[in-house]
């Protein structure tokens, strides 16, 4: 069977690059209390079962990637490892090398399960359960398909039960397929369209690199997070809705405009990822569906913030609009130059992310009502993708969290926290004066050390107006985002 274009791209570098394991995604969590392990092993096996992406290798034919799909196995043995009867200090050592070891052991496609398990024993009820897929079978938005999953299969083993998913209507291999067929249809043709004519003459957009770009990207990368306060955040969402506005536009209106001001350019490419599941029965599949979109602004003319959120507003739904258009397919039309290790025109990414966080549990049943909690392992990040990638995620506390992904082939650790400070502030002092221009509102060097940046004001009357508006913006497939 074919591949989807997303997963073509993926061979293709790993034709050129076997064993790449910047495309690993891992997904850690640590288990607390009973462990029920012959209803693990048989959750990840039902798992398998189900979603036809976790067995499927990827061979050559003819010179042609083919998916080969294996049958499911009625026998998985749940591989472990005991490090219960280490000291405290050697027991975190040892899982400090572990983590990243099997983050970073690589695949090979043609070969290998694409999927690699391993559960730790820490102490009798607390243990490390480590996934790691390829990312030519998954995305973000499967990742938290399959930790749902995992949670209610091993739910309904312990308590003797049934499985209580209901079975899939069609599997990923469909949607490659389908992807093939649609390409030859008109609305493809009219996408097509729309993005020759968005990105007509657009330019890679370059943030100032600290050294020089090396001919070969070698992924490795680093992180800073930061966050946003509560009182920033309500400001936010307030503002938005008075502008018709998602979070997300005026998030990138701010980080686009910071861009803008710290490189004198009016003309700006950032990249943005979407799950691009339009269709229901493609959303409780596991796979790799999501898609690149290009948002190209012109901040050209003097706009306010408030106009400015308004041309990326624009921006952001006529993409949205036309999500379907495999980038790859795009990047071939528009005959845009490729290099090994970059993404063609789209150098920054800006993400908001809605993946749903925090712990789980999963109760056993029995008379002591025993429960299994459920909680992620953080793992640190070594690779980008990206010059530097930006996500964004609500905080169950009211705020918002940010991280900002980089390259440090490219950049210093102390480039990007003055970015990301930069931000922080011109977003607040934008919306406490979203009528000023754009190049008006002052950066943290311009700004007196002993004024901060104004708290900003809304009118409520405004914010009572809008809802309506908004809930229409939330009801476009797309305007989610798993990573």
């Amino acid at each position: 069977m074919p591949l989807s274009f997303a997963q073509q791209r993926l061979w293709f570098l790993d034709q050129l690059n076997p064993g790449d394991t910047s495309q690993n995604i891992p997904l850690f969590l640590q288990l607390d209390g009973e462990l029920d392990q012959e209803a693990l092993s048989w959750s990840v096996q039902e798992i398998m079962r189900r979603h036809e992406s976790l067995r499927t290798t990827f061979q050559t034919i003819d010179g042609e990637a083919v998916q080969r799909i294996a049958p499911a196995v009625t026998d998985f043995a749940l591989p472990c490892l005991d490090f219960s009867a280490m000291e405290a200090e050697q027991q975190q050592q040892a899982v400090r090398e572990l983590l990243p070891r099997e983050a970073g052991r690589a695949f090979n496609i043609a070969q290998d399960c694409l999927l690699r398990i391993l559960l730790v024993r820490l102490q009798p009820q607390q243990h490390l359960f480590l996934v790691v897929m390829h990312h030519i079978i998954t995305d973000g938005w499967s990742i938290g398909i399959f930790s749902a999953e995992l949670q209610a299969l091993y739910q309904a083993r312990v308590q003797q039960q049934p499985s209580p998913l209901p079975e899939l209507a069609i599997q990923y291999a469909d949607f490659a397929a389908w992807q093939r067929q649609w390409l030859q249809s008109d609305a493809a043709s009219e996408q097509l369209a729309y993005w020759k004519q968005r990105l007509q003459g657009a330019q890679s957009f370059e943030y100032p690199a600290d050294h020089p770009r090396p001919e070969v990207n070698s992924h490795r990368g680093s992180n800073y997070t930061f966050t946003l306060s509560e009182q920033t955040t309500r400001t936010l969402k307030t503002f938005s809705q008075q502008e018709s506005a998602t979070i997300f536009m005026t998030l990138l209106t701010a980080f686009k405009c910071v861009l803008a001001r710290k490189t004198g350019s009016e003309d700006i490419v950032v990249g943005t990822d979407i799950a691009n599941r339009t269709r229901q029965e493609t959303e409780a599949l596991i796979g790799f569906f999501i898609n690149l979109l290009a948002l190209r602004t012109d901040l050209s003319g003097k706009p306010t913030f408030r106009q400015a959120v308004a041309r990326v507003r624009e921006n952001v739904l006529g993409a949205y609009s036309n999500q379907e258009l495999p980038y790859d397919v795009l990047v071939d039309r528009l005959h845009l130059k490729r290099s090994y290790g970059r993404t063609p025109l789209i150098n920054l990414l800006f993400v908001l992310q809605n993946v749903p966080g925090g712990s789980a549990s999963a109760s056993a049943g029995n008379e002591q009502e025993q429960s299994l909690s459920i909680s992620p392992v953080a793992n640190e990040v070594t690779s980008s993708k990206f010059d530097f990638a930006v996500f964004m995620a609500e905080t169950a506390e009211g705020g918002m969290a940010g991280s900002i992904t980089y390259s440090t082939d490219l950049f210093d650790a102390v480039s990007m926290q003055q970015l990301v400070t930069a931000f922080e502030h011109y977003l607040q002092a934008a919306l406490a004066q979203p009528d000023l221009q754009i190049h008006e509102i002052p950066l943290p060097a311009e700004a007196k050390q002993s004024q901060p940046a104004p708290e900003p004001q809304v009118e409520a009357s405004k914010q009572e107006r809008r809802p309506a508006s908004l809930r229409k913006l939330g009801n476009i497939k797309g305007n989610r985002t798993k990573l």
